[in-house]
């Protein structure tokens, strides 16, 4: 069984834009997972986690009803990066 990761949307904190943080589950308030020394990498680490999810549907439905996807064997590979296998 996989592990899941931490619920999105993630957020870069509004006073430290170097602190990520998460939702607390049944709660409006949020905790800190991450501290980083830069903030651009901060916020190019939300950016990314909260749109992952989103971009696997979009992969899938390409794959699903795709004309051509035949010729893009690169994005079954992608697909399966993305849902965890191998890196």
């Amino acid at each position: 069984m996989k592990t899941q990761h931490t619920p999105t949307p993630w957020q870069i904190n509004k006073n430290n834009y170097c602190k990520i943080e998460v939702p607390k589950i049944n709660s409006d308030n949020t905790f800190e997972i991450a501290m980083l020394n830069n903030a651009t990498n901060a916020a190019h680490i939300v950016k990314c986690v909260n749109l992952h999810d989103e971009l696997v549907e979009a992969l899938n439905v390409l794959m699903m009803y795709g004309d051509n996807c035949d010729s893009h064997p690169e994005f079954e590979n992608l697909l399966k990066r993305a849902k965890g296998g191998d890196l």
